[in-house]
């Protein structure tokens, strides 16, 4: 099925909601606080890109993606990190660029933003935890928030206005010539009751948890509410909707439920089913076959991703356009 890009703009990047791009400024505050002299990676227009940033932006890559935890070579990290000071000069570009254009956001913007930021916390504690963590202070955070709506209006104001307009010829030939990827796969709507078996479970678990589940299994053939049942007994999150999942497709659950799941009709219930998690009975409600979706479904969204491409694109001659006219250095071993 299409899955069309969302974007709003390359800027600051959140780690547990928490901005990692922290300003000289912040930074240089702390170096002289630890009588520490702090590495720069890059300098553009004057403004220090610290090591220390670069650093944490590539940690914090690496830790997001667990093939490169064990698969990456010294090549790849290389190239990574060049990626990642190049991604943060372009940053660095655009709030410079909109604070040139004198774009000033409102206090109640920031302040909003930061509210909606806290609110991804599960309490003040903890978001003060992270702060410190960061070494931030939220003032500093509120600095962050303001340059990140500075670059945000620059982009929406100054460069996306510049990207080519998509045609409806256009969104028609991208659906022509995609229409492989307007399928949606033949799906199942199933509940399930879950007697969980932990990993590290001995054999005395594992018979009793069995013995759980095959109790519920004789309630289920006897015609006890399966719904009320998975309420009662269930140890998935499902639990308190009855056991449902909604619909799925293919490969969305672990190989042998989602087998017992399509292999079973409309209305009818599994024997017992094992996975790594533990035993499940399975009832499928319904059924959706394979079918392909229609241009008119997706026009708009089509619309929309060709729309956001032209963006990038008009925001890529930005860039170019503004690298060679600010003066950068790049301060990295090797380049």
């Amino acid at each position: 099925m299409f899955n069309h890009v969302v974007f709003f703009v390359l800027i600051i990047s959140l780690i547990l909601f928490i901005p990692y791009y922290i300003s000289a400024e912040q930074s240089e505050k702390s170096d002289k606080s630890e009588n520490a002299e702090e590495k720069v990676a890059a300098l553009i227009n004057g403004k220090k890109i610290l090591l220390s940033t670069l650093e944490k932006e590539m940690q914090a890559a690496i830790a997001s993606n667990p093939q490169l935890q064990t698969n990456a070579d010294e090549a790849t990290k290389k190239m990574i990190k060049e990626q990642i000071l190049n991604s943060l000069v372009e940053q660095e570009l655009l709030i410079q660029a909109g604070k040139n254009a004198g774009f000033t956001p409102e206090t109640s913007e920031i302040d909003a933003e930061l509210a909606n930021m806290k609110a991804k916390f599960p309490s003040e504690d903890i978001y003060q935890q992270i702060l410190k963590q960061e070494k931030l202070t939220e003032k500093e955070l509120k600095n962050q928030i303001e340059e990140r709506l500075i670059a945000g209006e620059f982009v929406e104001k100054e460069i996306r206005p510049k990207a080519k307009s998509v045609t409806d010829e256009e969104v028609s030939k991208f659906y022509e010539e995609n229409k492989e990827k307007f399928v949606e796969p033949e799906k199942v709507k199933a509940s399930h009751i879950l007697v969980k078996v932990e990993p590290n479970a001995d054999e005395k678990q594992k018979a009793d948890a069995k013995k759980k589940i095959e109790d519920i299994l004789k309630k289920v053939k006897k015609g006890e509410d399966f719904a009320e049942l998975a309420k009662e007994n269930s140890d998935c999150d499902s639990a308190e909707k009855g056991g449902d999942l909604g619909y799925f497709a293919q490969g969305q659950m672990l190989g042998p439920f989602s087998k017992a799941a399509f292999n079973l009709e409309p209305g009818k219930i599994s024997d017992i089913v094992e996975t790594q998690y533990g035993y499940h009975i399975i009832k499928v409600a319904d059924k959706k076959a394979e079918r392909k979706v229609e241009f008119d479904e997706v026009k708009e969204k089509i619309k929309k991703y060709l729309t956001e491409k032209e963006v990038m694109n008009a925001m890529d001659n930005w860039f170019k356009s503004a690298k060679e006219k600010a003066d950068i250095s790049i301060m990295l071993e090797g380049k």
